[in-house]
């Protein structure tokens, strides 16, 4: 049986102008009939809707194309090679959505701690610094380890660190940078880039920590009002901590977690020790 270009578009839901396409490409050879009409044949059709599979397991023209003219056996490797990539791309989606989870998960966190503390340890992480004053412009070192740390650590969180010797000084600079958990980094495999980076990739042991949340609403979450909603931030920890028999213990560490919604939402994970 022969059908004509419409016939097969209707069939198998495609556009004329498709199959056409995949004549140029090369997979598919139709006859010329009468008024050198094309004619597709039931091998041609095979070949359609096998074509129509292929694209959507994500192969390109280009990577059907290799599969022309070639034994079953080299098309299984062309298969496997396909298989390889999807499983790297499982993995990934796998990734972020842990991320994700994670994220949504610290909105929940932010939303029960409220205006109010709540004590907790905090993991360990290791953490590199992209910015005070520009700092990574100026390091072409700094700068590579840090676009490796961006692009190859799955899980990563922006953070903002104040130094525990300034806030004890008074003097807030925000330390911005990107964490990974320590957990995660045998789990992806990421010693390799942790031991390059030196003296620029940091380690914050796991502690006994106080959490609390910073919010900023968007028309405060600029310039030196934001600054100033920092500071007050960091004065009331310190009341509290006054308060409650209690002394900072190490750097204070913020992860960004919302930024481009009505507010921004910080996470405070303060370390800590009894007087």
């Amino acid at each position: 049986m022969s059908y004509l270009i419409n016939d097969i578009a209707r069939l198998l839901g495609v556009s004329t102008n498709t199959l056409r396409k995949y004549e140029k490409e090369g997979f598919l050879t139709p006859k010329r009939g009468h008024s050198n009409y094309r004619q597709y044949d039931e091998q041609e059709l095979t070949k359609i809707s096998l074509v129509r599979m292929y694209i959507k397991c994500g192969f390109s023209y280009a990577e059907i194309r290799q599969m022309i003219g070639k034994d079953s056996d080299e098309i299984a490797q062309i298969y496997y090679s396909k298989l390889d990539i999807l499983d790297r791309e499982l993995l990934r989606l796998k990734r972020m959505r842990h991320w994700l989870k994670d994220n949504a998960s610290m909105i929940n966190t932010m939303k029960d701690i409220g205006s109010g503390f709540y004590f907790m340890n905090c993991p360990a992480v290791r953490y590199i610094f992209y910015g005070v004053d520009n700092l990574a412009y100026k390091d072409r070192e700094r700068l590579g380890i840090l676009k490796r740390f961006i692009y190859e650590v799955p899980e990563i969180q922006l953070i903002r660190v104040y130094k525990y010797d300034d806030v004890m000084k008074s003097e807030l600079t925000a330390y911005k940078g990107w964490a990974v958990k320590e957990m995660d980094i045998e789990k992806y495999g990421l010693m390799g880039l942790m031991n390059e980076g030196g003296d620029y990739i940091r380690i914050y042991p796991e502690t006994s920590c106080l959490y609390c949340v910073l919010e900023m609403k968007e028309e405060y979450a600029a310039g030196g009002v934001a600054e100033e909603m920092h500071r007050e931030h960091i004065d009331r920890i310190n009341g509290f901590l006054e308060k409650n028999a209690l002394r900072l213990n190490g750097d204070i560490m913020q992860f960004v977690v919302t930024a481009l919604g009505s507010s921004t939402e910080i996470l405070t994970c303060v370390p800590i020790a009894s007087l």
